[in-house]
């Protein structure tokens, strides 16, 4: 990943914990492509 280069090793553990436990299973199985502003709106409203 071009985000592994840029920042520091714990930063990319970070918000690839963050990603893994909180949005990715927040999101399901929908594609980046097919996410519309409902859905983000809705994720942001749940935390």
């Amino acid at each position: 990943m071009a985000a592994k280069l840029r920042v520091k090793h714990t930063s990319f553990a970070n918000y690839e914990n963050i990603l893994q436990k909180h949005i990715l299973p927040a999101l399901g199985n929908k594609c980046f492509s097919v996410l519309q502003t409902h859905d983000i709106d809705q994720f942001v409203l749940q935390k």
